[in-house]
């Protein structure tokens, strides 16, 4: 097979060593590196293949601003897209449509003309057409998709994978898909389904994420630990601006170091006015953990609806008079939301702050229903026997009976009292549980380490060797009786 494996700021190392044990194997490996540091470090680890290899940030196709406008109808055309839709993925290009992250540093591209964007839009097509055709491969590997590749990849047949985490442990499984999911996974919670209650094991235990778990442990909200980020952030931009790799049209300068001392301030407004599970016994309630915004599993899971603040206000207006929102904030997002973001909250009458000293877990057992666009609490509540209103329509936890997808204002009110209803003693609630769990457990390997390798630049043979171990069954049941060590698509 040929392969082209992206490689960008995360997980170098083992993308290369993925690499390096494909071509051992006998395929035929091509990398896509995101600039010439990366490139460096291709040719450091693996020199033997870095003969094919394409630097992303040297491609030129410059496109005139006169000509943007009739090239976008024949993108749009030819693909079946909306470029504006595609826009919003973007943190810098679609940042206007983050509604919920109002002190997030502004980024230059932000600022450009609808044309400039559209024409920036514009060449990543072109990047992606042009990699696509240089290395006609017939499957594309990354740590995370970008939507354009998606979407020309797609259009071309081209299989298009990347790690995801499977939300239990430190398991994983290869998504491909574009909402960071897989078919293996989505067809075993339904096949389960169908199995029925008594044709599936009791869940034996569920081990919160092993991302998440890692990065919020490296969380501090003190004023004497954002002096020190701080001052790093300042060493970090300066260094960059004195050597010119300052990127154009990036983050100002010094832009990220007022949002390190809103942190403290924001946790403590959050610590005085927080809610504790104990302080609403007795009240029924609806959970709603707020997501990280700009984030990519927001935007890339949810693309069609992602506003958070409009979800609850949906979820407002559609609750009976008795049931209280309670809306905690998540843990990396302090200082990215002003203080006026929140009292906005709280001028809704039924809408309370959870304490940040609480953790999910424990709203998530306490409380009624949980809500969420995306994101792991959903997966959490199910597996704590809990009602999910989902907002994401993508979410895999969709396909169970004790979750309800809500689409506008009418299908809230519906879904919420649906769930509302049900009986916590109902044996759908344990059905939901096992269903899920035997599909995260069938459709995933375990990685253990591999969220500790974000930042590596040495090999890492062992985790890629377990990666690729769960990769070939996916890549012979894409390409059934045609794939094997050696084998291009279409091969005998």
């Amino acid at each position: 097979m040929r392969i082209l494996i992206f490689i960008a700021s995360r997980q170098k190392g083992f993308f290369v060593s993925l690499g390096r044990l494909l071509a051992a194997d006998g395929h035929q490996v091509s990398f896509a590196a995101r600039d010439k540091n990366v490139a460096a470090l291709i040719r450091r680890l693996a020199p033997d293949l870095a003969g094919s290899m394409a630097v992303t940030d040297d491609f030129a196709a410059p496109l005139p601003e006169a000509e943007v406008l009739a090239r976008a109808a024949e993108v749009e055309a030819r693909y079946g897209v909306r470029l504006s839709f595609l826009l919003s993925y973007d943190r810098a290009l679609g940042r206007g449509y983050i509604f919920n992250a109002d002190r997030y540093p502004a980024i230059g591209r932000a600022r450009w003309s609808q044309l400039r964007k559209l024409q920036h839009v514009l060449e990543r097509f072109a990047l992606a057409e042009h990699l696509l055709d240089t290395f006609s491969p017939d499957l594309l590997l990354a740590v995370q998709k970008d939507e354009i590749v998606n979407v020309v990849a797609k259009a071309r047949g081209v299989a298009y994978m990347n790690p995801a985490a499977a939300k239990i442990g430190t398991r994983y499984f290869w998504s491909d898909n574009q909402y960071i999911t897989s078919t293996a996974f989505l067809d075993g919670i339904r096949e389960n389904l169908a199995r029925g209650l008594e044709g599936l094991p009791p869940v034996e235990g569920y081990d919160q994420d092993a991302g998440s778990k890692f990065n919020h442990a490296k969380l501090r909200f003190t004023w004497t630990r954002a002096c020190k980020e701080a001052a790093m952030q300042v060493l970090r931009d300066t260094k960059a601006l004195v050597s010119g790799s300052r990127k154009k049209d990036s983050y100002p300068f010094l832009g990220w170091v007022p949002y390190l001392f809103r942190r403290p301030a924001i946790y403590r407004y959050c610590l005085r006015l927080g809610r504790r599970p104990e302080d609403l016994a007795g009240r029924r309630t609806v959970y709603i953990p707020l997501h990280l915004e700009p984030e990519i599993a927001l935007l890339a899971i949810s693309p069609e609806f992602n506003n958070s603040m409009e979800m609850i206000a949906w979820i407002s207006k559609a609750a009976p008079a008795d049931v209280l929102l309670v809306v905690k904030e998540q843990p990396y997002s302090f200082g990215v939301r002003s203080r006026r973001y929140y009292e906005q909250l709280l001028q809704i009458s039924n809408v309370v702050l959870a304490h940040p000293e609480t953790t999910s877990w424990e709203w998530i057992r306490s409380t009624t229903v949980t809500a969420t666009i995306t994101g792991t609490a959903g997966t959490e509540a199910v597996m704590f026997g809990k009602p999910v209103l989902s907002f994401g329509r993508h979410q895999a936890v969709n396909l169970l009976p004790t979750v309800r997808l809500a689409r506008d204002y009418e299908g809230v009110r519906e879904g919420l009292d649906a769930l509302l209803a049900l009986d916590p003693q109902d044996d759908a609630f344990e059905l939901s549980r096992r269903a899920l769990y035997q599909a995260q457990l069938s459709a995933s390997f375990d990685l253990a380490g591999y969220q500790r390798t974000t930042a590596g630049l040495q090999l890492e043979d062992d985790l890629a060797a377990r990666a690729l171990a769960a990769l070939k069954p996916r890549l012979q049941s894409l390409y059934p009786g045609q794939y094997g060590p050696g084998q291009e698509k279409g091969a005998p």
